[in-house]
């Protein structure tokens, strides 16, 4: 979702007050999660495999406070960067698995899985991964850590928030706060 609140006021505020804004602004429980890369592990960071075997649920586990931050993920090798097989993939680290589409569908013969039923069937999951094309790596390490917990802007590229219907309504109108266009501001 694209912020054009986030997009006006950057220039006048810090992360940390960004992310105060976004929260209180709607409500939220939880606080909002920042999301950059590093070259370099963060000083006091966490890898997110030694915490569990699922980066949404890490982040998810920030965002409430349960896991403090910050949290990396990387491609090293023998370390799990999360269960998902998409996700080394959505983060720009690997190619997409070749069994995504089958996961992601009614499920695959050839490799004996079970699907999602995400997608009507492996065909259009097949198009899905190729129409996504080139995605480049934030760094050689993803960092996420609560807006709250930043002093500076380290190069944030996205605010991860998480919240109940009521919420997400809210955020979505504040997409839309300086904006005429109803249609073309959100994307899911």
């Amino acid at each position: 979702m694209k912020l054009s609140v986030v997009v006006i006021i950057k220039d006048r505020l810090s992360i940390r007050q960004i992310g105060a804004v976004l929260a209180n602004a709607v409500n939220m429980k939880t606080r909002p999660v920042c999301v950059y890369g590093s070259d370099h592990i963060p000083e006091n960071a966490v890898s997110s495999s030694l915490l569990s075997d699922c980066l949404a649920c890490n982040i998810f586990q920030m965002a409430d406070g349960r896991v403090k931050g910050p949290v990396y993920a990387g491609n090293e090798p023998g370390q799990i960067f999360c269960r998902c097989m998409g996700g080394p993939a959505w983060f720009g680290y690997k190619e997409f698995d070749p069994r995504l589409p089958g996961l992601m569908s009614t499920g695959s013969e050839a490799t004996k899985q079970a699907g999602k039923h995400l997608k009507e069937n492996e065909n259009i999951a097949c198009e899905t991964c190729r129409a996504v094309e080139e995605i480049k790596p934030l760094g050689r390490y993803v960092v996420m850590s609560r807006c709250d917990d930043l002093q500076e802007d380290p190069g944030v590229k996205c605010i991860v928030c998480f919240a109940g219907g009521e919420q997400i309504r809210d955020l979505c109108a504040l997409a839309h706060f300086s904006s005429h266009d109803v249609f073309n501001l959100i994307s899911a």
